[in-house]
């Protein structure tokens, strides 16, 4: 059978996948949370309490906001959101901090490796608890 060409990829602007990721980098209180929340179908999963910044503008009211208690809510509500139909009027999905979120994540790991070796500090990493935490993230 012959190979097939690259070119049979070639499809129209309805039929290609359109999604992409941002990521905004600035201080604390510029605006990162209240520009992402603008995307249309915004869904907020709030690690740090960003959804207060929200309150100051009017058009953001209707934002929905998911606030992460531990890190498993976040595998939780992606695999709930993985049917695409269930949940439709949801387009995007703001995660406000990653950087938080791997806080969390690292903590959850290493009180759980605390209680399993009781000589482990829980409060102080080692290369391979940031490898864990790293992968956890990454595969959540």
């Amino acid at each position: 059978m012959p190979e097939a060409s690259v070119l049979d990829k070639i499809v129209s602007a309805n039929e290609a996948n359109l999604y992409f990721k941002h990521a905004y980098y600035g201080s604390p209180g510029s605006g990162k949370t209240c520009l992402a929340s603008h995307a249309p179908g915004a869904l907020l999963i709030d690690t740090e309490h960003g959804a207060l910044s929200l309150r100051n503008h009017p058009e953001l009211a209707n934002v929905r906001v998911f606030p992460v208690g531990e890190f498993d809510d976040l595998t939780r509500i992606f695999w709930e959101l993985k049917d695409d139909t269930k949940y439709p009027e949801i387009e995007t999905i703001i995660i406000d901090s990653f950087s938080e979120l791997q806080k969390r994540a690292m903590d959850e790991d290493l009180k759980k490796s605390s209680v399993i070796d009781r000589k482990k500090d829980p409060y102080l990493p080692i290369g391979k608890d940031y490898q864990k935490t790293q992968s956890s993230c990454v595969d959540s």
